[in-house]
């Protein structure tokens, strides 16, 4: 879960992560998160190149999918909040 202040003490908290956010999560590099989330079709927000999001349910799809689990990723939870 991302949180972003937003000034005067308004804190929006969204499932929504960037390409560079989600590929720390995965705890890969930024090519090899583009190459593996491609390999294995991940659905993401927003339009293409740098714009994609990804919400963290379908990086949690990505890594039992791809059997890939870094020791320091915590796979989180079926959560029904959206941004």
């Amino acid at each position: 879960m991302k949180t972003m202040q937003m000034g005067k003490g308004v804190e929006i908290r969204t499932p929504w992560l960037g390409i560079n956010e989600a590929a720390a999560y995965c705890s890969m590099s930024r090519e090899k998160f583009l190459r593996v989330s491609e390999k294995f079709d991940v659905s993401h927000g927003g339009g293409v190149g740098n714009d994609r999001c990804y919400h963290v349910q379908a990086l949690d799809r990505l890594l039992r999918q791809s059997g890939y689990y870094p020791p320091e990723t915590m796979i989180v939870t079926e959560e029904t909040e959206l941004c």
